[in-house]
């Protein structure tokens, strides 16, 4: 699993929240360099989990993300995934 950065993922708890309401919106900050966006360079990545409410965001600019190998961004995705259940498992 991928270390990631804290909390440069957003989500949201369930299917009725409002777009622009997730529970957590992370900073203008691409995951894959870690450095700020502008909001013309920005893609936002919907990730879902297996049998879960929640659903789950990250964004990246869209070089890195074009540059991104299909293995990278599944890694990056199954991480923000077991990041969120290994830090917040009762």
């Amino acid at each position: 699993m991928k270390k990631l950065p804290d909390k440069l993922y957003g989500w949201y708890d369930s299917p009725e929240q409002e777009v622009e309401k997730p529970t957590y919106n992370p900073p203008m900050i691409c995951l894959f360099c870690v450095k700020k966006i502008p909001i013309d360079e920005c893609r936002t990545v919907s990730v879902m989990g297996i049998a879960s409410d929640k659903s789950f965001f990250y964004r990246v600019h869209k070089k890195c993300h074009e540059k991104a190998t299909d293995n990278e961004i599944i890694n990056y995705e199954s991480s923000i995934i077991d990041n969120y259940q290994n830090t917040n498992t009762p």
